[in-house]
């Protein structure tokens, strides 16, 4: 991870991230977030999630279906705080 703006008043997220095989920076966009609790694992959950790379997006919308990201234990408290 090379960058993260969190903006808790609008629930979004920025990331910029260096993968490996990619020549440059993959930024994502993460919008209406919220973290969720189920027992003991918690989740950010999130409406919107969108990449400057088409290949990650056309990934994200018709393979991977995903709205939520576990949070390990160990940053639970962190992300509680920032978020």
């Amino acid at each position: 991870m090379l960058n993260l703006k969190i903006d808790s008043e609008n629930k979004s997220l920025y990331l910029e991230m260096m993968l490996k095989g990619e020549s440059d920076v993959i930024k994502f966009e993460i919008g209406e977030y919220k973290i969720v609790e189920d027992g003991n694992r918690t989740f950010l959950q999130f409406k919107q999630l969108k990449t400057n790379r088409e290949w990650v997006n056309i990934l994200i919308e018709n393979y991977l279906k995903i709205n939520q990201i576990e949070i390990p234990q160990e940053y639970k408290r962190v992300l509680a705080i920032a978020l």
